[in-house]
Parts: C-alpha cells; sequence; structure tokens
C-alpha cells in the first residue's frame, strides 16, 4: 500500500509524518510511506526543527523538500495531506484524487468512527466508506481538528514540538488501524 504524505513544502510537517508512519508500518511490510511538498523547498531542516527531532529520537526518513510528481498521486492508494488549504489545491488540481485524498488528522478521525472490517471489505470499500458524507466545500477555511499547525521554516523551538507531539498522537492513533490491511498487503 502506498501512502503520500503532502505538505506545503516537504520540509516539515509531512517528512515528521513520514518518518513516524514509516517506523510502526514498513517494518511490517506491505506499506511504502513517502512524503512530498506541493511546491517543495531547498531541503534544509529548520535548526529548531532538527533540535525538537533529536530531543524525541526522530530521524527523517528521505530528504526534504522534494517536490510531488504526478506519478506519486497516480500510484497512491491513500493521500495526506498537512491541512485543508493543501488538500484544496491537490483536488482543484487533479479532481481524480478526491475520493482517496484527506487530510492526515480527517483521516485518523474518520478511521476511528468507521473502523477497518479487512475480513469484509477491500481498501478501496473501506475509503468509500470514509469519504461519505465529504463534500469539496467542506474544505474551506482552515480547522483546527483537520490541519497540522505549520511552524513553517523559521518557526520556534516550542511550535516544533507541539507539531510533533500532535502527529507522534495522531500516528500512534492510526498505526493499528493500517495494520488491520497488513495481513493482506503480504
Amino acid at each position: 500500500m502506498k501512502i503520500v504524505i503532502l505538505c506545503y513544502a516537504n520540509t516539515c510537517r509531512s517528512p515528521v509524518i513520514e518518518a513516524l508512519l514509516s517506523e510502526k508500518l514498513t517494518l511490517q511490510g506491505g506499506f511504502e510511506i513517502v512524503a512530498r511538498g506541493l511546491e517543495g523547498h531547498t531541503g534544509e531542516t529548520p535548526l529548531a526543527m532538527q533540535r525538537a527531532l533529536d530531543d524525541v529520537g526522530i530521524q527523517l526518513k528521505s530528504p526534504s523538500g522534494e517536490r510531488v510528481q504526478s506519478q506519486d498521486l497516480i500510484t497512491a492508494d491513500l493521500i495526506l495531506f498537512a491541512d485543508r488549504e493543501l488538500l484544496r489545491e491537490g483536488v482543484v488540481a487533479n479532481h481524480l484524487i478526491w475520493s482517496h485524498s484527506f487530510t492526515f488528522r480527517e483521516f485518523v478521525r474518520r478511521s476511528y468512527l468507521n473502523p477497518p472490517q479487512p475480513e469484509s471489505e477491500t481498501f478501496v470499500e473501506w475509503l468509500q466508506v470514509l469519504h461519505q458524507g465529504r463534500d469539496r466545500s467542506d474544505l474551506l477555511g482552515a480547522s483546527d481538528m483537520d490541519d497540522v499547525a505549520d511552524p513553517g521554516i523559521y518557526g520556534s523551538y516550542e511550535d516544533f514540538c507541539e507539531m510533533i507531539r500532535v502527529i507522534s498522537r495522531e500516528v500512534a492513533a492510526l498505526t493499528p488501524l493500517l495494520l488491520t490491511w497488513q495481513s493482506k498487503l503480504s
């Protein structure tokens, strides 16, 4: 299963989500986690972020700053955006991704409300269940429930610590749900 994680520059949020999800899922086999940015950036991890990552022992998996390519989206089973604004941009650029694209936090929330049933449904069918009731107009504006706050490249150490805490909590909630699909992926 290929999961693409997207943020703006692939410098802060998506590399952290990728590192934590990869740590939990790829060791089990069957998962490919990829972080990209809608715009890409210089690829340099901000110093305050690196300090926050070091403090909790997180090592980024791939070089940051990589920009998403159309092939990333075409081959993805699931696309998780760091916030609504980015999801909105992604869906406007390619409407075909809507059914398997969510904000990261929205996907965690919807997954908990509708846990996977791999014995009676496929992954695609589960995504359809999670997608039910969604409307593109829901993407207007920002949402504390859906968005992972972006400290940006000049964010403070404290802002990066909070970002990492939020992402870690969401990954811990999502991992067991995604692992229910592991037996069907091997």
